[in-house]
């Protein structure tokens, strides 16, 4: 989530070219800034542990005036069997990108020929019409006994579809896809964050280490995790 603030204050993970980390800048540290020491504050008590489940929970209750969510975020609300009154603020309208995760549907390293073929063909399916409509409708888990609500689709022209048509507060979550906070914007910077990235964070929320520190350290470790062959 952080990563869309970054992006939102003019900051960068990468370079232009992808093969050099750029986050340690001045707008990284404003947008860390804001995010720990201005945000924060509105949060639940707990909201350096939490997770997104946590934080819709928090909404559910009404404990919390605003969360940053996808479509979920409102579709939780009117399915849970006591809605309420939901607004939506597009984060472009806030100076904010939205976070995307781009590897979803990736083809691994060393498939072969008719596994390929087969998973272009799934992805074709995933990427059509009919396939977003049912990704609008949620999906029931027999193994967790609950119910996933919508997820956005990727299709601008669904926009037009009856659903959304219905639900115009819908339609506002299209909008991110125009200036997306790419979650991992470069194969390489997955290492960076599962090593390194998420844990240097926390502390920084914690009080372990300080936003120019961290800053610091992210760019050299993810330059040389970048250089390595």
């Amino acid at each position: 989530m952080v990563n869309q603030f970054i992006y939102g204050f003019g900051g960068s993970l990468v370079d232009e070219s992808g093969k050099s980390v750029v986050i340690d800048s001045p707008q990284s540290v404003d947008a860390l800034n804001f995010y720990k020491n201005v945000l924060s504050p509105h949060a639940q008590p707990t909201w350096v542990d939490d997770t997104g489940v946590e934080v819709m929970k928090c909404f559910l209750n009404q404990e919390i005036a605003f969360e940053i969510q996808g479509i979920w975020g409102i579709t939780d609300i009117q399915k849970n069997g006591k809605p309420f009154d939901v607004g939506v603020i597009p984060l472009s309208r806030i100076g904010l990108n939205a976070e995307v995760g781009p590897m979803m549907l990736a083809l691994p390293a060393g498939i072969s020929e008719q596994g390929k073929e087969q998973a272009i063909s799934f992805i074709r399916y995933m990427i059509s019409m009919d396939a977003q409509q049912a990704i609008l409708n949620g999906e029931y888990s027999p193994e967790h006994d609950e119910y996933y609500p919508f997820r956005t689709p990727i299709r601008l022209d669904m926009a037009d579809t009856a659903m959304m048509r219905m639900h115009p507060d819908y339609q506002l979550f299209i909008e991110g896809f125009e200036h997306p906070s790419v979650d991992v914007p470069v194969p390489k910077w997955q290492a960076v964050k599962d090593d390194y990235y998420q844990a240097g964070l926390h502390r920084v929320m914690t009080d372990e280490t300080t936003i120019e520190a961290f800053l610091r350290w992210i760019e050299t470790e993810g330059n040389r995790i970048l250089a390595e062959p």
